[in-house]
């Protein structure tokens, strides 16, 4: 359920509730009821706040009842989506640059493979 999942998730992050509480400038008191009543109920504008800050869409956190999810990163990606946010604009910018022209020869090399 819901508060399994965000607890498994945090697992995953190594991240703990208080800094969940703060990411989502929520009470910490809020976070440990939902984990602790592992219930579906929960405001829809905190799981946004939730799932936003974990890096998972919404349905992910009702994955158990039957609703089709996309693949999530693996550790090695969430590591670099970390590294990525700990960037300032200009390490950003440059980020973008490179992934952008990665993408660009990678769509050239295909256009090529099909001809």
């Amino acid at each position: 359920m819901v508060g399994q999942t965000i607890k498994d998730l945090l697992t995953q992050r190594q991240m703990t509730i208080a800094e969940l509480a703060r990411a989502c400038a929520t009470p910490m008191t809020t976070l440990h009821s939902i984990i602790q009543r592992d219930n579906n109920t929960i405001d829809l504008a905190l799981l946004a706040r939730i799932s936003g800050t974990l890096g998972v869409p919404p349905e992910y956190f009702f994955r158990n009842l039957g609703a089709e999810l996309p693949e999530l990163p693996g550790d090695g990606e969430w590591a670099l989506l970390r590294g990525c946010r700990s960037l300032d604009t200009h390490g950003r910018e440059m980020v973008d640059l490179v992934l952008n022209a990665e993408l660009r020869r990678q769509d050239r090399e295909k256009k090529v493979e099909g001809k």
